[in-house]
């Protein structure tokens, strides 16, 4: 660059200073695509839900009367509690069902289908299946698949039955 060229830029810089543009900040769950043909929604649980993770946002639940066993492989429920809640098209998604499948033998987990819901059980937005995943670690699908095919601890709290009684546990836990 010519030394008049970097003056001219520097001139024109110090007329209008840079604008700083916040990045957007993730939707937790974040919709990666959006099929035209949409599912029924995943029905919010009204049966016995047992906890089986928690991290610093969000207490995780095995809706027990969905869980259905053929040999390795398992298909269930999963619904999860969400605080504080995420804001998504005007609404703000506090708990969502998931439809999980769980090969016990491959240790895999896929997730089939997700439906976000507000704090009234309204849906608010719906995810299709992911890929099945290999089990990780310390994450929760990890803990998702002990709880179905290993074995479980007992239950770290009282008996809950649907997703209301979930809701108020789960933000107990969290702080909210």
């Amino acid at each position: 660059m010519s030394p008049l060229l970097s003056l001219v830029v520097l001139a024109l810089a110090a007329q209008h200073p840079p604008v700083i543009v916040p990045a957007p900040q993730p939707i937790y769950p974040t919709p990666k695509y959006r099929l035209t043909a949409r599912p029924a929604p995943l029905p919010l649980s009204g049966g016995p839900l047992r906890a089986f993770a928690e991290n610093d946002r969000a207490v995780h639940f095995v809706d027990q009367d969905s869980v259905r066993r053929t040999g390795d492989r398992a298909r269930l429920n999963q619904y999860t509690v969400l605080h504080p809640g995420a804001p998504s098209e005007g609404r703000v998604i506090v708990q969502w069902m998931t439809e999980v499948h769980i090969d016990c033998a491959g240790r895999t987990v896929q997730s089939v289908r997700l439906s976000a819901y507000d704090e009234a059980g309204d849906e608010v937005l719906w995810l299709p299946a992911d890929p099945a995943e290999p089990v990780r670690p310390r994450t929760v699908q990890a803990d998702l698949h002990t709880e179905v095919c290993g074995s479980p601890v007992s239950a770290p709290h009282a008996p809950i039955t649907g997703w209301r009684e979930a809701l108020t546990f789960g933000r107990a836990r969290l702080g909210g």
